[in-house]
């Protein structure tokens, strides 16, 4: 489902039209979704992170989803405050990713705005898929 969607979007960037831009964009907001829901299907329970938040691992919070699942695949490492660091920047690119390709729900999309969340959605598929399938053991 992933993979037709980001053609989806891909083919959709090719074109002038502000309204084929924005489909362009909400197909973007559909890759990631499919890989959460790949990834780490909705339980609906509540995890308490690192930071001391609870988040709710349910069908429509699936960027909670996506950390979680880095979250679970990160290797134990002696520093801490590195690996602290390398999810928050996850996060903060995740929000970032996902607040583009929701622009195309309500704002007209220029074709930059486009191709830079098809090429930022496409980075963080690779990031999520070059995680370890099962987390590490011990943890």
């Amino acid at each position: 489902a992933a993979l037709q969607e980001f053609r989806a979007a891909y083919e959709r960037a090719g074109t002038d039209d502000t309204a084929t831009l924005s489909q362009a964009l909400l197909s973007c907001r559909r890759v990631i979704k499919a890989l959460a829901d790949a990834l780490y299907p909705a339980t609906g329970a509540t995890i308490t992170g690192a930071d001391g938040r609870g988040r709710e691992m349910t069908d429509d919070k699936f960027i909670n989803r996506l950390v979680q699942f880095a979250v679970e695949r990160l290797p134990s490492a002696t520093s801490r405050r590195l690996t602290l660091s390398s999810l928050e920047e996850l996060g903060r690119r995740l929000d970032a990713t996902q607040e583009l390709a929701s622009r195309g729900v309500h704002d007209e999309v220029t074709q930059v705005e486009a191709d830079q969340c098809i090429v930022q959605t496409y980075l963080l598929a690779a990031d999520f898929l070059s995680l370890p399938p099962d987390p590490p053991v011990g943890t």
